[in-house]
């Protein structure tokens, strides 16, 4: 074994110092950059809430009054949010239309029904659910619904 030969210009406890302090910096620097990684680890794995709206719980819906002043589009399940500002009918029934001419059909139908919540007593609204309803496999239940709001508001074919 080779023994380190202490010079009079470096003392011993210098070098014991100097050794304890490296150690020092290097422990220090290891348990903050494990420290930083767990909080990086714990921010990427907590869940984060995704909203989908096939995600929401479903509220049975009453589908249409026998009363003639009160017929309403039954509310989408899968409907989200609020309108904040002035909406018209027309308005509405535009943008339900859009959506149905660029085959997003659950958005015309939303759409569709903030435009007869808007206006009850108008079909045009009504064709708009109606064929977005049919587009997306429902057309049964689609043909039932139109059938009845022709009837209510006795409008023929």
């Amino acid at each position: 074994m080779r023994q380190i030969k202490i010079t009079p210009q470096i003392k011993l406890s210098s070098i014991i110092i100097s050794i304890s302090i490296t150690c020092g910096v290097v422990i220090f620097g290891i348990y903050f950059y494990q420290t930083k990684i767990q909080i990086n680890n714990t921010k990427i794995t907590q869940p984060q809430p995704k909203y989908s709206p096939h995600a929401l719980t479903k509220i049975p819906q009453k589908v249409i009054s026998s009363a003639p002043h009160a017929i309403m589009i039954p509310k989408p399940t899968f409907y989200m949010g609020t309108i904040l500002g002035t909406l018209t009918y027309n308005h509405a029934l535009k943008i339900a239309k859009d959506y149905y001419e660029n085959q997003s059909y659950e958005n015309a139908m939303i759409w569709a029904y903030r435009a007869n919540q808007i206006n009850h007593k108008d079909l045009k609204s009504w064709v708009v659910y109606t064929q977005s309803l049919s587009k997306i496999g429902r057309q049964k239940e689609a043909q039932e619904l139109m059938q009845q709001a022709q009837k209510v508001l006795k409008i023929k074919k």
